[in-house]
Parts: structure tokens; C-alpha cells; sequence
């Protein structure tokens, strides 16, 4: 049997558990519900005799939307992204040309900074990105403006991804490239920016010139396929 102390704190009560989790609510929730079916499993393995996970409340989930970038905020963070080294010169030489083309690739696909910064070269085919969706798993194609396509080619050094060495975790290369987006939305004079509002760019733009929703939604919930 597995004993209650594991979910209290002394003379504790169960919210107390989670008040230690240092956790943004959405990410507290996912980590409950993964507990919750932890000890699920335990009941039915007849090791407890109780989900004791049930008793700890569901953290109050605070959405904060983000909108599309103007048109005038993007030009402005392309320009920062072209411009990143004049303001921050140690950074290595050939970045400004990379973020150039991060943003654009993000603003035009409306995939997520994770898949961008680990994209690989053989997603692309005859000028279009192939992504699957995320649940179905079905092949959708997304097209990339020529300007997109330039930008890739211009950061292009003949390795199997653009932005990823290959070298050390993808998850560091990806908090390296949150990193540095960052510092170009503060040149930009976008204190507010943020690599999610490229993706509600993509949207509203296709949404604007009449593509349908439903369409839209397929580009979003996709990935990038392996």
C-alpha cells in the first residue's frame, strides 16, 4: 500500500501538495491529470485503496490570448531581426540571417517556435511545407511565399536542419532560439511579442482573405512530420 503522506504535507491538507509546484496553471493541470492517472492505476492494481490524487483541487486555469502582430510590428521585428548584431555584436556571425528567416518561417506556416527551431531541410518540397496533423496524422501541405524560401536558402549551411547544429539537446537549441527572438522583439519595440502571435498572424491573414476556418484550423493543428 502506498500511504497518504505522499500527497500531504505535515498536518497538511491535499491543496497544499500542489501549492509547491512552481508551474504556470495550464502545465500544473497537465502534471494533476498525469497523477491522477498514476494512481488510478494503482487502485486497480489493488495497491491503494483510493485515488487520493482526486482530492486535490484543479488549479483555476487564467488564458491570456495574444493577438496578431499589425503589419507595421512585423516589418519592425523583421528589421531587428536583419539589424540583431549591430545591438548585440557577440552574437555569432550569419544569427541575423537565421532569425530573419525563423520569423518568417513562423509567420508564414504557423508552426510553433519547437518545430521551427528543430525544421528540417527535407520538409520542404517543390516550395510548399510538409506538416501532419497532430491527431489524424494526415499529410497537409503548406504553401511558403517565395520571400520565405529566399530567406531559408540565405541561412542555408548544407547541414540536415536550418537552425539546429545538431550539437547538444534539442531542447536547449530551442530555449536558444526563445532567447534570442526575445531580445529581437525588445529591438523591435514590441515589448509584448511573442513567438505565439506569429502564429495568430498566419491565421487572421488567411481567415481575412476568405480562406475557411476549418482549413486554418488543419494548418494549426499540425506538426512537423519525422
Amino acid at each position: 500500500m502506498i500511504p497518504e503522506i505522499y500527497l500531504r504535507y505535515p498536518g497538511g491538507s491535499y491543496p497544499r501538495f500542489r501549492e509547491g509546484w512552481k508551474l504556470a496553471s495550464v502545465t500544473a493541470s497537465k502534471k494533476l491529470e498525469r497523477l491522477r492517472t498514476f494512481f488510478s492505476f494503482c487502485v486497480a492494481s489493488e495497491w491503494m485503496r483510493s485515488n487520493l490524487a482526486k482530492a486535490i483541487a484543479v488549479p483555476k486555469m487564467e488564458y491570456e490570448p495574444t493577438l496578431p502582430f499589425s503589419d507595421e510590428e512585423f516589418e519592425r521585428i523583421v528589421w531587428a531581426a536583419e539589424s540583431i548584431r549591430e545591438a548585440h555584436p557577440k552574437m555569432l556571425p550569419g544569427v541575423e540571417k537565421k532569425l530573419k528567416a525563423l520569423v518568417l518561417l513562423m509567420r508564414y506556416s504557423g508552426i510553433r517556435i519547437s518545430d521551427a527551431a528543430m525544421f528540417h531541410r527535407d520538409q520542404i518540397k517543390a516550395g510548399k511545407l510538409f506538416l501532419r496533423q497532430t491527431k489524424t496524422k494526415h499529410p497537409v501541405w503548406v504553401p511558403l511565399p517565395k520571400k520565405v524560401l529566399k530567406a531559408l536558402e540565405a541561412c542555408d549551411e548544407g547541414q540536415a536542419h536550418y537552425f539546429y547544429s545538431g550539437i547538444g539537446k534539442p531542447k536547449s537549441s530551442i530555449t536558444e532560439w526563445q532567447e534570442r527572438l526575445r531580445k529581437v522583439y525588445d529591438l523591435a519595440g514590441v515589448p509584448d511579442g511573442h513567438s505565439h502571435r506569429l502564429r495568430d498572424t498566419f491565421a487572421v491573414d488567411l481567415l481575412s482573405k476568405g480562406v475557411s476556418i476549418e482549413i486554418v484550423r488543419r494548418f494549426l493543428g499540425t506538426k512537423i512530420s519525422p
